[in-house]
């Protein structure tokens, strides 16, 4: 009888063993999912937050040079309008000054609607999108993978204590 029931604690502890063994890859895996969920997303939600961050810091300044320049060169076309009308020197150089920097400025125009154009893929591919959600997903996601890190680690320590418990039973 006695025989039976050392076989029987045996078998429950290589089960146990095995359990443990299997827990311990689990946690691992977990583990590496987890290191590796930060690892990949880290780079591409900093890009996203730098863009918003660009966009909302500098959109006043670029809609106000694009205005600006837009102002310079219509000051510039009606000053060389005058121009004709009187032969004055100054108003001539004033004039193509004025011109010169509002086609100068107007790089600026096309610099804006790169920049419009940006805004509007970063709203419809991040902010309409479900993406946007995307780093309390992944938030989530941790918090779902920590807890199954806990509850493996948990069992883990479990199966140890009755695999002791049991080697004491066995001595």
């Amino acid at each position: 009888m006695e025989t039976i029931n050392l076989l029987q604690r045996k078998e429950a502890m290589k089960k146990l063993r095995k359990e443990t063994k299997r827990l311990n890859r689990q946690r691992k895996k977990l583990r590496y999912k987890k290191a590796l969920l930060l690892k990949c997303t880290k780079y591409r939600f900093r890009f996203v937050q730098y863009v918003f961050y660009l966009w909302a810091k500098y959109f006043d300044i670029f809609l106000a040079l694009i205005f600006i320049s837009g102002l310079f060169y219509v000051c510039g076309m009606s000053l060389n309008v005058l121009k004709f009308d009187e032969n004055s020197i100054f108003i001539g150089i004033l004039s193509e000054l004025f011109i010169w920097f509002g086609e100068f400025s107007c790089f600026m125009i096309f610099t804006f609607i790169l920049i419009i154009l940006s805004f509007l893929y970063v709203q419809k591919y991040v902010v309409l999108s479900d993406t946007f959600n995307f780093y309390e997903d992944l938030k989530e996601s941790i918090r779902v993978l920590d807890s199954n890190i806990v509850d493996v680690e948990k069992r883990i320590f479990r199966n140890e204590k009755e695999l002791k418990e049991k080697g004491d039973l066995l001595q």
